[in-house]
C-alpha cells in the first residue's frame, strides 16, 4: 500500500508546475505567513474578512488596513485614486496605483470586490434592517471515539473524574451576520465544541456566545463597536490582541503604528475584549475610549489566580469549575496626532482582576505578572520621507519599567527595501494583554534585532530575507540561565507565466537549551525547515503542490529528519457546484520534526495541523448553491497512520490508525 501511496502522489504533485492571475483562500494563507503557530482566533477573524469581502468603492482606508498585507500608505493611495476617480469601474484598475505591488493586487481578490457606489443617504431604519444578512449552521461530527467519551466505573470515575468528558461528540456553530454597506455591521456568535454539554451544567444552551454592533461613519469620524472586540495600541506592547506576531510581516510594508479595533467575530473564547470602545477624529486628531468587563477561566485556589487557561475547553468537570471563574475590569483611551506622513499618539490602560494573580514561583517566571492591578501608559511615533520611514512605539508599565520596539525601513528604490527592528523589553515589564512581534512567549526579558530585505520585480522575481537575534537576561522554560535565539528566513517567489509560480521558503531557529542533567550548561537545538512549491490558477481551476522537509538537531542528540509530499486543487463550475482536495504523504521522526500545511476547512475550523509520525492525509470539500440565496457544504477529512496503534493522549486518545472528521455547514443569505 505504501508503494501505491508515494506513486500515486508524486504523480499528482507534479501537475502544476508546467500549468496566476489568481489564487485560492488556502494558498495566500500558506504564501503569506511563515508560522505554523499562527492564532486560530486570529485566523478566524482574517477568514471572516475573506468570507465578507470589502466594497472597493465603499471602503475607507481603516478598512483596508486590517489586510495584513496593506500599509496605511497602501490604503490611503487606493482611496486617494478613488477619490479622483470618482469610484472603481473594475477591479483591473489597481494596476494603475503605483505603490501596490503584484502580490498585494493578488492577494487583493480575496478580501475586495468592485460594487456600486451608491452612498446616498439612508433612514436609520433602513440601514438597520435592510441589508445583508446571512446565517450559518455548521455540525462536526467526528467519526472516532476519543477516550473522553468511552464508559468507565464508578469506582475509577471516583478517582479520576476527568476521564470523562460531560457532553456529546459532536461541535456545533450557528452564527448570523448583518451588513449595511460597510458602515453598519452586526452579528452574534454560539459555539459548543466536541466534548462541551449542551443546555446542562450551566450552559444556555451553547457553551459560549459571542456578539457585536459596529457602527461607522463616512471615512471613519466616528466610530464605536458594542460587544465583543478586538484592539491594538502602537506597537502592541500594552494591548495587542489584534497583532499578527509573525516577523516577516515587518517586510510588508506595515507601516503607520496606528490605534485600531475591530468587533471579535470568530468563535475563539479568549483574547478579546468585551463592552464598548469609540473613536472619533477631528482635523488631524483622533481620540479613543474603551472599556471591558469580561469573565475570564481561571484555577483558582484559596482565593488566589495561579493559572488562566487560554484554550476555552469546557469538557470536563475540572474545565466547567475553571469556566468564567475570574472577572477582569479593563478601560483605557488614546489621543493622537495624525498626517499622512507623520503620526504621534498617547496610549494608556488600567485594568483590575476580582482576584489576586499569583502563579506559583519558578525560575522561568519569577517575574510573571502578580497582583490585582495593571496599568500602562505608551507613546508611539510614525515619521516617513520619500525614502525612509521610521516608526515605533515606548512603553512604561504600572511601576515604570520600560518596553520599546522600534523599527526602520529604507528604500533605495521602488523594488529593493531594507529593514531594521530594535526591540528592548525589560525583564522586569509586566502587561498581561501586550504581544508585540518578539521571540518569547511573553512581552518581557527579551532584546533583539531584525536585519532584513526585500527585493521586487526583478526579473519575474521577488526576494524576502531576514535575520533575527534575541537575548533573554532571566532564565525562560527549558533554560536555567540567560541564553540566545537566532533565527533566518527567506522566500524567493518567481513568476513563470500569469498563470503560474514556483516559490521557495527556508526558516532556520537555533535556539540555546539547558543540557538534561547539566542545568548550568547549554546546547543549541536548531530546526531548519524548506519548502518548494508550484501553484497554477485559472479561472475555474487552482492546484498547487509542495514538498516540505525539516531538519532538527541537538548536541547532545543527533539529527532527526521529516517530509511532506502535498497538493491541493480547487475547482468552481460556473454556476452551482465548487471543490477543492488537499492530500498529502508526511514522515517524521519526531515531535520536533513535525511538518505544518493548511488543510482546506468550512467556516470557524481553520487551522495549521501538524503531521506527525508516518502516513498520510485526504482532506475533501464541497459547496453546491441552491439558487442564489442557499448554500450546502460538507468536509471530510481522513488521516492514517502507517506506524502508530493509537493517536493522542489521555482523553484525547483515539484506539486506531485512522482519525476521521465529517462536517457539514448550511449558509442562507438574504
Amino acid at each position: 500500500m505504501k508503494t501505491f501511496v508515494v506513486l500515486l502522489f508524486t504523480w499528482v504533485c507534479v501537475l502544476p508546475i508546467f500549468a496566476q492571475t489568481s489564487i485560492t483562500w488556502e494558498d495566500f494563507l500558506q504564501d503569506y505567513f511563515t508560522t505554523e503557530n499562527l492564532e486560530a482566533d486570529l485566523l478566524q477573524e482574517l477568514e471572516d474578512l475573506h468570507n465578507h469581502p470589502m466594497n472597493l468603492n465603499l471602503v475607507s482606508s481603516e478598512e483596508l488596513q486590517q489586510l495584513p498585507f496593506l500599509s496605511a500608505s497602501k490604503a490611503d493611495s487606493i482611496i486617494a485614486y478613488r477619490t479622483q476617480k470618482k469610484h472603481f469601474r473594475f477591479f483591473g484598475e489597481l494596476m494603475f496605483i503605483k505603490n501596490l505591488t503584484y502580490d498585494d493586487r493578488l492577494y487583493m481578490q480575496l478580501f475586495t470586490y468592485v460594487g456600486e457606489a451608491d452612498d446616498t443617504p439612508v433612514a436609520l431604519i433602513k440601514r438597520l434592517f435592510s441589508g445583508k444578512h446571512e446565517l450559518i449552521i455548521h455540525l462536526g461530527v467526528p467519526l472516532y471515539r476519543r477516550a473522553g467519551f468511552r464508559t468507565y466505573s464508578d469506582e475509577e470515575l471516583e478517582k479520576h473524574p476527568n476521564k470523562i468528558y460531560l457532553g456529546n461528540k459532536l461541535k456545533s456553530v450557528i452564527s448570523y451576520r448583518y451588513k449595511w454597506r460597510d458602515n453598519i455591521k452586526y452579528g452574534i456568535t454560539l459555539r459548543k465544541d466536541s466534548g462541551e454539554p449542551f443546555g446542562y451544567y450551566g450552559n444556555y444552551p451553547f457553551d459560549d456566545t459571542s456578539l457585536y454592533f459596529d457602527y461607522r461613519m463616512k471615512e471613519d469620524r466616528f466610530r464605536f463597536v458594542v460587544g465583543d472586540y478586538k484592539l491594538k495600541m502602537g506597537q502592541g506592547l500594552l494591548l495587542g490582541n489584534l497583532f499578527f506576531k509573525d516577523k516577516s510581516l515587518l517586510l510588508n510594508n506595515r507601516d503607520r503604528s496606528a490605534f485600531r479595533f475591530a468587533a471579535h467575530t470568530s468563535s475563539a473564547m479568549f483574547n478579546h475584549f468585551r463592552g464598548a470602545i469609540a473613536s472619533y477624529r477631528y482635523g488631524s486628531w483622533v481620540g479613543a475610549a474603551f472599556l471591558s468587563y469580561r469573565k475570564l477561566d481561571a484555577h483558582i485556589l484559596k482565593d488566589t489566580i495561579v493559572s488562566m487557561p487560554v484554550g476555552g475547553y469546557h469538557r470536563t468537570i475540572s474545565e466547567l469549575n475553571n469556566k468564567s471563574a475570574a472577572t477582569n475590569y479593563l478601560f483605557g483611551g488614546h489621543i493622537s496626532y495624525y498626517k499622512s506622513d507623520f503620526n504621534l499618539g498617547i496610549n494608556t490602560y488600567y485594568s483590575i482582576f476580582d482576584h489576586v494573580v499569583y502563579p506559583p514561583m519558578r525560575t522561568s517566571n519569577q517575574y510573571y505578572f502578580r497582583g490585582r492591578t495593571a496599568a500602562g501608559v505608551s507613546l508611539d511615533y510614525y515619521r516617513t520621507t520619500k525614502r525612509l520611514t521610521l516608526q515605533g512605539e515606548c512603553a512604561w508599565d504600572g511601576k515604570w519599567r520600560i518596553a520599546t520596539s522600534n523599527r526602520l525601513q529604507y528604500s533605495l528604490n521602488d523594488d529593493l527595501s531594507l529593514y531594521f527592528q530594535y526591540r528592548y523589553l525589560s525583564k522586569y515589564f509586566a502587561a498581561p494583554f501586550a504581544k508585540t512581534i518578539q521571540t518569547g512567549g511573553r512581552v518581557a526579558n527579551e532584546q533583539g534585532a531584525l536585519f532584513g530585505t526585500t527585493l521586487r520585480s526583478f526579473y519575474n522575481c521577488s526576494l524576502h530575507l531576514y535575520v533575527d537575534y534575541s537575548h533573554f537576561s532571566l532564565p525562560i522554560l527549558g533554560v536555567s540561565k540567560s541564553s540566545n535565539t537566532w533565527e533566518g528566513y527567506l522566500k524567493l517567489h518567481y513568476i513563470l507565466t500569469n498563470n503560474s509560480s514556483l516559490y521557495l521558503i527556508y526558516r532556520l531557529k537555533a535556539k540555546e537549551a539547558s543540557i538534561k542533567g547539566f542545568e548550568d550548561l547549554l546546547e543549541y537545538k536548531t530546526t531548519q525547515r524548506l519548502r518548494l512549491q508550484a501553484s497554477y490558477s485559472s479561472e475555474k481551476i487552482t492546484l498547487s503542490s509542495a514538498l516540505s522537509g525539516v531538519g532538527y538537531s541537538q548536541q547532545t542528540k543527533g539529527n532527526s529528519f521529516g517530509w511532506m509530499l502535498s497538493s491541493r486543487l480547487s475547482y468552481k463550475t460556473e454556476n452551482k457546484w465548487s471543490f477543492s482536495s488537499f492530500v498529502s504523504l508526511f514522515f517524521s521522526e519526531d515531535a520536533a520534526t513535525a511538518l505544518y500545511d493548511y488543510v482546506p476547512h468550512l467556516h470557524y475550523a481553520s487551522e495549521f495541523p501538524a503531521f506527525r509520525h508516518q502516513g498520510f492525509c485526504l482532506v475533501g470539500t464541497s459547496s453546491y448553491k441552491c439558487g442564489t440565496r442557499l448554500m450546502l457544504s460538507s468536509r471530510l477529512g481522513w488521516m492514517h497512520y502507517f506506524n502508530q496503534n493509537t493517536i493522542g493522549t489521555t482523553s484525547q486518545q483515539i484506539r486506531g490508525h485512522n482519525k476521521i472528521d465529517w462536517a457539514f455547514e448550511l449558509t442562507y443569505k438574504w
